[in-house]
């Protein structure tokens, strides 16, 4: 495996596309909270890229806002 790409599509990326790490990512960052699914990507020397791995998640935010003094 010369590189690894975590995506939020399920369309497979080209070998050429920007975001591939030669290291296995350990973390991933995605646009905004609700129902996502990621999509792990590898690809090889030759440009081949594999079939994507999915995972679900369902990201919730704390509720920051504080109650004014009363």
């Amino acid at each position: 495996v010369s590189g690894y790409l975590i995506t939020e599509t399920a369309a497979a990326p080209s070998a050429s596309a920007s975001g591939w790490s030669a290291a296995v990512p350990t973390s991933y960052t995605f646009s905004s909270e609700g129902a996502k699914t990621a999509y792990a990507w590898a690809k090889d020397a030759a440009g081949n890229v594999s079939a994507g791995k999915s995972a679900a998640v369902t990201i919730t935010l704390p509720d920051t806002a504080k109650e004014g003094s009363k």
